[in-house]
């Protein structure tokens, strides 16, 4: 949906494709951590992979979490190649793709990046701790950019799109503060 918001309802193909490498890179990379898979859902931004957490390892975590975003910018990569080489125009699909890897890489929840920073962590940290700081950086981040997009929906009228896609970031992390802040 934010792609779509983003990019445009012309360059649908493009987006549908950069979803579908990401998810892809997600599943290769359960399939080399021998993960287990229990199922696909639609977020309000985006596709997820439900997988079993418990039997992976933190590298496992972490590279289950990157390997989306691997997927997209490797597809970029590529796609700069192409043009470079053979000027084969695949520009939009390129950049669909470094803005999903890029957006899906900042550490809020419930994106890659926070499940990335969380397991980083956990190597650093006991759990308890790396679950609150992980927290505390999508919190302020989610915060942060409510305040943004709510500040320039009002003064530069640039769509409601920001806006809801930081509300739906902020209101997913005040329902994980509740797991994160339990005494």
């Amino acid at each position: 949906m934010a792609l779509f918001c983003i990019c445009g309802g012309e360059n649908a193909f493009y987006i549908a494709a950069a979803v579908a490498f990401h998810e892809l890179g997600h599943l290769a990379a359960l399939k080399i951590t021998h993960g287990k898979i229990k199922g696909f859902r639609a977020a309000p931004f985006g596709l997820c992979i439900d997988y079993d957490r418990s039997e992976l390892s933190l590298f496992g975590e972490a590279l289950v979490s990157f390997g989306g975003c691997f997927f997209n910018i490797l597809c970029a990569l590529l796609v700069g190649a192409l043009y470079m080489f053979f000027s084969l125009d695949m520009v939009v699909f390129g950049l669909v793709s470094l803005l999903y890897a890029t957006v899906n890489l900042l550490p809020l929840y419930p994106l890659d990046g926070y499940t990335l920073l969380n397991a980083i962590l956990s190597a650093l940290f006991d759990p308890y701790t790396a679950d609150r700081i992980s927290f505390f950086a999508s919190y302020v981040i989610g915060f942060s950019s409510f305040l943004v997009a709510s500040y320039l929906m009002l003064t530069e009228v640039t769509g409601i799109y920001p806006l809801l896609f930081s509300a739906y970031i902020f209101s997913s992390n005040v329902k994980i503060s509740r797991d994160c802040f339990e005494f």
